[in-house]
């Protein structure tokens, strides 16, 4: 047979080989024997397409056999156990029974017969406590806010207290006369050190 200019076989634009009608890749390949046929033959002289390889021996299927004659989907080694009590027909988990009778861990909430998801919960309480955490969270963040103005008229008492007790408080009833009804805790903290200051600037 005379060279030509590329290899024989399909899809293939290797150039063939000097006295040959393959390239040097297919040079120990064979040809399918169906007549015209450019593809490479795989098992008994014919390509796949011609019946070179075994169809699956599983009834009406026509795939290729691959492991122990029957092909990928009828050839599976390693079946699903189903749960061992008695006419139960679901997949077996653990223990070779099903969650219902056991196979499976249960929520930790209590009287829950749900599988667990994460975190030892099922997907619905689990979901309860992510909403319920977040809560609590916000509510810690507004908790707090009172608490810092807490301590700043903590401090401002203490200023107070500190004018009120001091020797220098008469001096101030020129500077801020004020009566039972307004003291000096009434006054802000910025303004209790300038009267302070003030009290105590001749001392």
């Amino acid at each position: 047979m005379l060279a030509a200019e590329c290899c024989f076989f399909n899809s293939c634009q290797n150039p063939s080989e000097a006295g040959s009608w393959k390239c040097i890749f297919h040079r120990s390949r064979d040809k399918c024997s169906a007549h015209h046929c450019r593809n490479q033959a795989c098992g008994r002289g014919y390509c796949v397409s011609h019946g070179g390889k075994r169809p699956c021996l599983s009834f009406g299927c026509d795939a290729n056999a691959r492991i122990g004659g029957f092909c990928s989907r009828h050839g599976q080694t390693k079946k699903k156990r189903s749960c061992e009590v008695e006419g139960c027909t679901k997949f077996a988990h653990a223990r070779q029974r099903c969650v219902a009778h056991g196979g499976g861990r249960r929520c930790d909430a209590k009287g829950c017969l749900s599988q667990s998801r994460n975190g030892g919960y099922c997907q619905r309480h689990g979901r309860q406590r992510a909403i319920l955490s977040s809560q609590e969270r916000k509510h810690l963040q507004i908790k707090s806010e009172p608490s810092i103005a807490a301590e700043q008229q903590s401090g401002v008492r203490f200023w107070g207290d500190a004018l009120c007790s001091s020797p220098s408080t008469m001096l101030m009833g020129d500077c801020y006369p004020y009566d039972d009804d307004h003291t000096l805790l009434d006054l802000d903290e910025v303004k209790l050190l300038e009267l302070l200051l003030e009290a105590t600037a001749g001392n």
